[in-house]
């Protein structure tokens, strides 16, 4: 394959033509969450983008399971607020839920490593803040 045939391969809108409408949708379900959800914004690095939602278990006594959503959009585009609609029905089962932020992959130069690295960092910030949170 050449460049114009990879990118063709690779760009997600050739594949759903109502990509618009579901990224619509996302959007207006993750704004209703945040409404009616605990959320809070960590940062999980020291770049401005390295910080996290963190939707808490609603009244945990005992300690909640922890799960990180790692969000689509081909590292290259949408943030954790967008995909804030996936908590809910995990923290109404009783789980903790992390949605991290990072860099675009066009921002550093298709460095995908980059972008495991910000990855990694968040799930050890969740493994090493889980007792703060009452997370396990």
């Amino acid at each position: 394959m050449d460049q114009a045939e990879l990118d063709a391969a690779y760009t997600q809108s050739n594949w759903a033509p109502n990509a618009t409408d579901i990224q619509a949708q996302y959007r207006s379900r993750s704004e209703s969450a945040r409404e009616r959800l605990k959320l809070r914004r960590v940062p999980y690095g020291d770049s401005s983008v390295e910080q996290l939602d963190l939707f808490d278990a609603p009244g945990q006594p005992s300690k909640a399971p922890i799960l990180i959503f790692v969000h689509g959009g081909a590292w290259a585009g949408g943030t954790a607020s967008d995909y804030s609609f996936v908590a809910e029905r995990f923290v109404d089962a009783g789980f903790h839920v992390v949605i991290p932020d990072f860099d675009n992959v066009k921002d550093v130069n298709g460095n995908l490593a980059v972008l495991a690295d910000q990855v990694r960092r968040c799930i050890r910030w969740c493994y090493e803040s889980a007792p703060e949170f009452n997370g396990e």
